[in-house]
């Protein structure tokens, strides 16, 4: 019986063994921003929003379902600029829930466990997804044979990418101190997809990420 849970890792926690893609290694900020067409729906919102209550971001919850339906990614409304644009951020556990589906019936993965990081750096993994595989299993020999050899990282990130691909989430691999399979969202690949999925879209004049709030380690 696969087994799935939900826990809580504190910000210091050190699981990679493999140091093939550390989840605790500098990342981007999970942010877009995204400016609307002025004649459109959006861009009406916005402005109204910008005109009577730039903090109240409730009345914009149409357009987050609009940009979900559209890219299949959540986003939520977090902040008006002052040029009425609309900075979404992109919650990172609903991806990682999103992958754990994906994966759950694999034949090889015996349990997944999603797992949220609490620190206060933006920049960094907010949750982590673990996997364990069947020890009669190939994917369970290279988790053994990686631990502590990074030569296997791109084995590591093959098997991530070949198991996580169906969900349509860019994903990073790495092997934990206890053999299981380790996997965080590939932020700049997930913004890169996301902004080109944006850009299509008739109705906003441009998205890109957003990159004001880096924290410089």
């Amino acid at each position: 019986m696969r087994r799935i849970g939900i826990a809580l890792a504190a910000c210091c926690l050190s699981v990679p063994a493999g140091g093939a893609s550390n989840p605790s290694s500098p990342s981007v900020t999970l942010e877009v921003i995204v400016k609307f067409a002025r004649d459109s729906d959006p861009g009406r919102l916005v402005r109204q929003a910008l005109k009577e209550n730039p903090t109240d971001l409730r009345a914009l919850a149409d357009v987050q379902e609009r940009l979900h339906a559209s890219t299949g990614v959540a986003m939520e409304a977090h902040r008006i600029t002052s040029g009425a644009e609309l900075i979404f951020r992109i919650p990172e556990q609903a991806l990682l829930d999103t992958v754990r589906r994906a994966v759950d019936g694999h034949p090889d993965v015996s349990a997944t466990r999603l797992m949220a990081v609490q620190h206060e750096n933006p920049n960094l993994p907010e949750s982590l997804l673990t996997l364990e595989f069947r020890e009669s299993s190939d994917a369970a020999g290279l988790m053994r044979e990686a631990r502590g050899d990074p030569s296997h990282a791109n084995q590591l990130q093959e098997l991530a990418t070949r198991l996580c691909d169906p969900s349509g989430v860019p994903v990073r691999g790495d092997v934990g101190t206890n053999a299981e399979m380790i996997i965080t969202v590939d932020r700049p690949a997930l913004l890169r997809k996301l902004v080109a999925k944006l850009s299509d879209l008739e109705y906003i004049d441009y998205a890109q990420a957003n990159t004001s709030m880096q924290i410089m380690k």
